[in-house]
């Protein structure tokens, strides 16, 4: 098939399906779920003690050396094991972070299969945090 075939093809679905099965486009469309927080809006619901979960998952060790206030550290690699920790928070608002990302996918995988509902990466993580000059603490929490 040629380029204009696949765009006829590609418009009759896209354009025209919905109208036959009944549905607008505002039906056919997957509404838009918010996979990623950013540090200012993040920082704007630490200072106003919302109820959320900051969860970060470096190691002890780098979360000793500086996390956001409130975030409950639970490194990536003991997730699965240590779920019962976080078990109140299934249907709130999940924020995992760590230095820039990976280890925070690794983990919100756990916990989507796990059923938690609304997991959300801070966008840019612990580096952007810092970067923006917002308060760390120091020590374990």
């Amino acid at each position: 098939m040629d380029r204009r075939s696949w765009l006829l093809i590609f418009g009759v679905l896209f354009f025209v399906a919905p109208i036959l099965t009944g549905c607008s486009e505002e039906e056919a469309a997957p509404t838009p779920v918010a996979s990623s927080i950013s540090p200012e809006d993040l920082k704007r619901l630490v200072d106003e003690n919302a109820e959320i979960l900051i969860l970060d998952v470096r190691s002890r060790d780098e979360h000793a050396n500086g996390h956001i206030a409130g975030a409950v550290n639970i490194p990536h690699t003991e997730i699965a094991a240590r779920l019962e920790e976080v078990a109140q928070y299934r249907d709130k608002h999940v924020i995992v972070c760590c230095w820039a990302g990976g280890r925070a996918d690794i983990a919100k995988d756990v916990l989507r299969n796990a059923g938690f509902s609304n997991l959300l990466d801070l966008r840019g993580h612990m580096a952007a945090w810092e970067r923006l000059g917002y308060p760390i603490e120091r020590g374990t929490s």
